[in-house]
């Protein structure tokens, strides 16, 4: 686990200081475009209407992760209403401590407190759809190249 004490929070947009926005989208950039060379919209109009979790170990953001809530999914021909993790990230130096799991545990904990009977969706990097398995996320579909980097559809089904 890390040495230093970590700070979480949950966060709508219009709660996020400039300096948490700023830091969530480096955070993003540099992990997405740069360290995976992956070019793709980030900015995507979809950061206003979401909750934010966000992990700081002293003035650090290491962790994050995008929630929201209630948009629709399409499954062969089907539309469903989910909740979507996304833009889930770790910087560098909190890989392997055990922030990625309770950093994920909690974004699926508060799509359950927002509905729980909504499915929540996530759209995992390929390489790793076994590491979400061991959430209960089964995929829904075909690999998919997404910035240059394979995707595929995960959805965790929750118990109505």
């Amino acid at each position: 686990m890390l040495e230093k004490q970590l700070t979480w929070q949950i966060k709508p947009f219009s709660e996020l200081s400039t300096s948490s926005l700023y830091a969530l989208l480096k955070l993003r950039q540099n992990v997405f475009m740069l360290e995976q060379n992956s070019l793709y919209a980030d900015i995507d109009d979809q950061d206003q209407t979401s909750q934010h979790l966000l992990v700081w170990q002293s003035e650090q953001l290491i962790g994050y992760a995008r929630v929201m809530f209630n948009k629709t999914y399409c499954i062969d021909t089907t539309q469903i209403e989910v909740n979507v993790i996304g833009r889930f990230v770790l910087a560098p130096c909190a890989r392997g401590q055990g922030v990625a799991k309770h950093l994920f545990k909690q974004a699926i904990g508060l799509c359950l407190a927002n509905s729980s009977k909504k499915p929540i969706k996530i759209s995992a990097q390929s390489n790793l759809a076994a590491y979400y398995r061991h959430f209960g996320f089964e995929t829904t579909g075909e690999v998919y190249d997404d910035g240059g980097v394979e995707h595929i559809d995960m959805l965790l089904k929750v118990a109505s």
